[in-house]
């Protein structure tokens, strides 16, 4: 089963930054997604697995999960811009 969502996902990520906003959305280094993708390491644990699912799900029905994550994360950088440093 794992071997058919990842040819799916595979198809999917060929957009250029497609695979780092996938691994920023599951919190996972682009490696270890690659990996996973490739199958000759590491499998993704059950979680992990149902996140890429619904990762492929929302972006097939045109939604952008990760949109959300990186505005969070601008935000959150905006907030510390005077940082002392002794």
């Amino acid at each position: 089963m794992w071997n058919a969502c990842a040819a799916m996902l595979r198809d999917e990520l060929k957009p250029y930054g497609s695979k780092v906003r996938l691994a920023r959305y599951l919190g996972i280094p682009k490696q270890r997604l690659t990996d996973y993708l490739k199958g000759q390491r590491r499998m993704p644990d059950a979680e992990a697995a149902l996140q890429m699912l619904n990762w492929l799900a929302q972006k097939r029905a045109g939604r952008d999960l990760t949109s959300a994550i990186d505005r969070k994360s601008t935000r959150l950088n905006s907030s510390h811009a005077n940082i002392s440093y002794a």
